[in-house]
């Protein structure tokens, strides 16, 4: 199991330390939580086991033992593998997310006029908000 911490810096900068930590399949990874960024959407949503957002902001402590400032953006901790998702799901940090596989895109007009397979279920609002994974 590993632990990744990418630096920070640059637009896209996380994203070959992601990309090599995805491939090993097991350990978790913290980035920013650019939930807008496209990379976010093509790497991490699809990849990622299991996805835990802080609560609040984290500071990062220096190697002098200073407390950092907040950073600009929130955080996620990126599970992959189940020792490292167990241990997400059991750390207290704030809220987990398990990402659903997509199906292939659809266009505007098949987003539109899409019918539910009568395999799937309906998900009831009432049963979500007791839900907790």
């Amino acid at each position: 199991m590993i632990w990744l911490n990418p630096p920070f810096g640059g637009r896209r900068g996380q994203v070959p330390w992601l990309r090599k930590f995805l491939e090993h399949c097991n350990g978790i990874a913290l980035c920013a939580a650019r939930t807008s960024a496209d990379w976010f959407h093509e790497l991490v949503v699809p990849n990622a086991e299991l996805l835990l957002f802080p609560a609040g902001k984290t500071k990062f402590i220096r190697p002098d033992g200073s407390i950092g400032k907040e950073p600009g953006t929130g955080i996620v901790l990126v599970g992959a593998g189940s020792v490292a998702c167990e241990a997400l799901l059991h750390c207290g940090l704030g809220a987990c997310y398990a990402p659903v596989p997509s199906l292939a895109p659809m266009t505007n007009d098949e987003k539109a006029t899409r019918q539910p397979d009568a395999d799937e279920r309906t998900l009831d609002p009432r049963i979500l908000s007791n839900s907790v994974i």
